[in-house]
This record gives structure tokens, sequence and C-alpha cells, in this order.
């Protein structure tokens, strides 16, 4: 009672990345065209957090980073036919300070409970010179968000059913993201709408029998834009792409001896996805020489996924340092889309690009 824990720590990143493109004519290996980007970037950052514990079971802590950003691009062209100009540098700075406060109470051996806040950042960075040529910012700013998450740990049954609870809410500011300011212009850049996100996650992991285990867990998100933003063509309220509400899965492992040495695993799960939206859309749908290019369009449109349910299965076997395990995914052939795209093209109107699940598979590893 009345004890103090507290750390402080110091970071640093020094991050470099690049990228070339280069299109040569032959014969003399003739530079037509050579592209080259480099981004340098580097973090320095303060951070600590204290702990009081007010009781033995019942404790508050505070904590805190102070992050100083620096981030460079530099482009360069070269070409043996074509001008190319002066090479392009854009260099940013920022500053991002974030916080977090917690307080947990375990009124029992068997159980915690915990409130937690804090807020979070992805760093700027700097734009390409494309992208401004776009119109687009000559920096991405720091997007920001505040998160908060109350929840409750446990155990029953003498141990034999553990759980872990938690409800959760996050209001995010001037996410970050591809946006399109005319039709066929993209680039990245700051939402200015902003998104909240709310949700659930529970997991339970059930020991009925010796050797026999169910883990199950589950999640609801509910994440929208909180107002109509023209640059994505999304209106307030839609869920956002790529993001369904509802996610679940369970797994049933039994575990054996067989004969004196031979420790066998069967195991068999089940897992379920609810089906998502592909894009924000506003009803403005761009096609070319059709709709006038007046106003924002949609380029894409949006194809919702369907939702599924596949089942796998396996059995595995260890003896000494061998293992072998046969398994099934997809046991059931579930034929479904994923990540499925709607667009708009002069040569075919309207086309969806879709990815299947991975189909039944058997094996042997």
């Amino acid at each position: 009672e009345g004890t103090w824990e507290w750390m402080v720590g110091l970071y640093y990143a020094d991050e470099e990345a690049g990228a070339e493109s280069a299109l040569l004519a032959n014969p003399g290996n003739i530079d037509v065209t050579t592209r080259s980007s480099k981004s340098f970037y580097k973090e320095k950052a303060l951070f600590g957090n204290v702990t009081y514990y007010i009781t033995p079971d019942l404790d508050v802590t505070l904590g805190s980073r102070f992050s100083r950003n620096k981030m460079t691009l530099n482009e360069v062209a070269t070409s043996d036919i074509f001008p190319t100009g002066v090479p392009f540098q854009n260099p940013i700075k920022e500053s991002v300070d974030t916080y977090s406060a917690a307080i947990r109470y375990r009124p029992s051996d068997d159980l915690s409970l915990y409130f937690r806040a804090a807020s979070g950042y992805r760093p700027a960075f700097a734009a390409s010179s494309s992208a401004i040529g776009a119109g687009f910012p000559d920096r991405v700013d720091a997007d920001t968000l505040w998160s908060y998450e109350v929840g409750a740990k446990g155990n029953l049954v003498d141990g034999r059913l553990s759980y872990d609870v938690a409800l959760w809410y996050l209001d995010w500011d001037d996410f970050q993201t591809l946006l399109s300011p005319a039709p066929f212009v993209f680039g990245t850049a700051n939402a200015t709408g902003g998104i909240s996100a709310q949700g659930i996650e529970a997991s339970f992991t059930l020991t009925p029998l010796d050797g026999l285990s169910i883990v199950t867990g589950a999640t609801y998100t509910e994440s929208t834009l909180n107002e109509d933003d023209p640059l994505l063509n999304g209106l307030g309220g839609q869920q956002l792409p790529k993001v369904p509400e509802w996610t679940a899965s369970s797994r049933l492992s039994y575990a054996f001896v067989v004969g004196s040495d031979i420790n066998t695993s069967l195991n068999l799960g089940i897992r379920y996805e609810d089906s998502s939206r592909s894009a924000y859309t506003d009803g403005q749908a761009y096609v070319p020489n059709v709709s006038p290019p007046v106003g924002t369009y949609d380029t894409a449109y949006n194809v919702p996924t369907e939702a599924y349910t596949a089942v796998d299965a396996s059995v595995g076997f260890t003896k000494e340092a061998w293992t072998a395990s046969l398994y099934a995914t997809n046991l059931f052939n579930k034929e479904v889309m994923t990540n499925l795209k709607g667009l708009y093209s002069t040569a075919n109107g309207a086309s969806i690009q879709a990815t299947p699940i991975k189909p039944r598979t058997y094996g042997l590893r």
C-alpha cells in the first residue's frame, strides 16, 4: 500500500528508404529517363510512466511520450534525352505528444477490472512532387486518436473457464488516407471529418476435461465517418470500408497420448466474418464519356462482401523430436469473394475486382 513504480526511457530512430525506376534504350545504354526517390526519417522521444498502488488491489498509472520527428523526401530525375529540371527536396518537422491513464482493481484472485485512456498518432510525412503537382498539400500531417477501454479478466469454475471482455471507443482525427479531389486524381492526404469507432471484444477459454480445450473469440466493431467528406466521396455515418461489424472464431482441441509416447492432438476450428462495404459512396457515380466532369464523383463504387463461415481441421502427432500434422483448411470448400473493389472504366463500364478465400486445401506438414 502506498507503493510507487516508475519508468523513464529514451527512444531514437534513424530510417532510410528509397526506390528507383529507369527506362534505358539500346544500343548504347541510353538513359531515356531515370527517377529515384529517398526518404529519411528521424525520431527522438522521451517517455515515461508512473504507477501508484493505492492498495495492493487498486493502482493508477499515468504515462506520456514526447516525440520530435523529422522527415525529408529527396527526388532526382536524369535523362540523356529530356530536360529533367532541378532535384526536388521536401523536408518537414513535427512535434507530437501522447498521454495515457489507467486504473486497475482486483477484487479477488479470479477477477481483474480496468479502465484505460490513451492517445496515439501516426507520423507526418512529406508529399511527393507528383502529389504536389496534382494539387495536394506539401505534407501529410500526423493523424491522432484517443482511445478508451474498460474491461474485465477473470476465471470461473475453479479456473476451467477464463474470460477477457472489453468495451472500447476511439475518436480518430485527421486520418491519413487516399483522397480523390477530382475524377482519376488520387493522393494521400488528411481527411477532415474524422472517424468514430466503438465495439466489444471477448475471448473465452473452456477446459471441461483434462486435455480438452475450447477457445472462442468474437469482436463487434462499429466504425463510421463523422460527417460527409467530399474528398472521400463518403457520407457521414457510413461504415469504414473493409471493416466487418462481426468476426468470430472458435477452436476445439483435444490432446491425448497414443500408446506410451505418441502425443496426439485433434483440432477443429470454425471462423466467421460478417459482410463489409468495399468503398465509400455518395451517390455520384462518375462514368467517363457519360457523366460530365463537374464536381467530385465516385470512380469506385460499393460492392458489399458476403458474410461467410469456414471450417478447418487438423490432427497432429509428436514423438520425441518428430512432429507430423494432417490438416484441411476450408473443409467444406466455401466459395466466397473478399477484397472486393468496384470500378468504373471507359472500356468496361462497371467492373469488379475480387479475391476468393483460399479453397479447400489438404496437406501434410
